[in-house]
């Protein structure tokens, strides 16, 4: 076996740099996911959640929202309600979040679920919840480390010593775009409950999977530079290489040097009798070496 890694490793150590940035990236990209870690205080104690994160933002619901299907927060999230049945509640007031879902074929007044979008992806979310009845099993639900996963709020709260109310947070290495409030229980009913302080978290810039997408980037980028290179090289320029000829830049050589005349004005003068009867004469700043016979 410690054969096969060396051999591996010698492999890898052969190829091109790109080429093995793109393999590790995939590599690294390709490795198994970790669980989604879910915290849980019925006292609302939320800094074992806040020390597993960073570049966390609160919205703590201090302005009033009035009732309608789609709500914006102050943090940029934004929460979507469907499937209303009657008039039930989607809205801000007294520093709270107020819903009422209702179970999947109930009649009772409700909506069937709140999306909630992130203005970013993230990677944490957590909430303070209130009233959370038994039996409607009211989750919160999402696409994280290992896929489409429910959080029974009342469960973990009376598991955890409490009863309807509590601090509840998750943490996921896979960053998501929203979480969804939805009641999961089987009977014919509804839930009215209260969120206060919701809170995310943004990725950081040391997360592995970003600095993998970052290497396959910056790996693309080598290779276009690359093929540009060779698109403009000069056929003769393998040539020089292997030979050792030295070859000037184009934009380096010397220019030939121009010709420049003057043109000789007839005079009344001996030298003008003398150019006028056909007499050589030498013409200065000329680069002719022969004499410039004047007729």
């Amino acid at each position: 076996m410690a054969k096969m890694q060396g051999l591996a490793a010698s492999m890898f150590d052969r190829l091109p740099p790109a080429v093995g940035l793109l393999l590790g990236g995939s590599l690294l990209l390709g490795r198994p996911a970790s669980a989604t870690t879910s915290y849980v205080d019925t006292s609302f104690d939320r800094s074992a959640w806040e020390a597993a994160v960073s570049g966390i933002v609160t919205n703590p619901f201090d302005n009033t929202i009035a009732q309608a299907d789609t709500l914006d927060f102050d943090s940029g999230i934004q929460s979507v309600a469907s499937g209303a049945n009657g008039s039930p509640n989607h809205f801000v007031d007294g520093g709270r979040f107020n819903g009422t879902l209702r179970t999947s074929g109930s009649t009772a007044p409700g909506y069937l679920t709140f999306v909630w979008t992130f203005p970013v992806p993230v990677t944490a979310f957590a909430a303070d919840f209130f009233s959370i009845g038994g039996s409607r099993e009211v989750s919160v639900q999402g696409t994280f480390d290992s896929g489409l996963e429910s959080f029974d709020l009342r469960t973990l709260f009376v598991n955890d010593g409490g009863v309807d109310q509590g601090f509840f947070g998750l943490t996921s290495t896979m960053p998501f775009t929203s979480i969804t409030l939805v009641a999961l229980g089987s009977i014919d009913s509804n839930d009215s409950f209260t969120v206060d302080n919701a809170a995310f978290a943004v990725p950081e810039p040391a997360n592995p999977d970003f600095v993998a997408l970052a290497a396959l980037g910056l790996a693309g980028r080598f290779l276009r530079r690359k093929r540009g290179q060779r698109r403009g090289r000069p056929a003769a320029e393998g040539t020089q290489a292997r030979t050792g000829e030295v070859r000037r830049s184009p934009s380096r050589r010397p220019r030939p040097a121009r010709r420049r005349s003057r043109s000789v004005a007839r005079a009344a003068t001996p030298e003008g009798a003398a150019a006028g009867s056909g007499t050589a004469i030498e013409l200065k700043n000329h680069v002719s070496a022969a004499p410039l016979l004047v007729a």
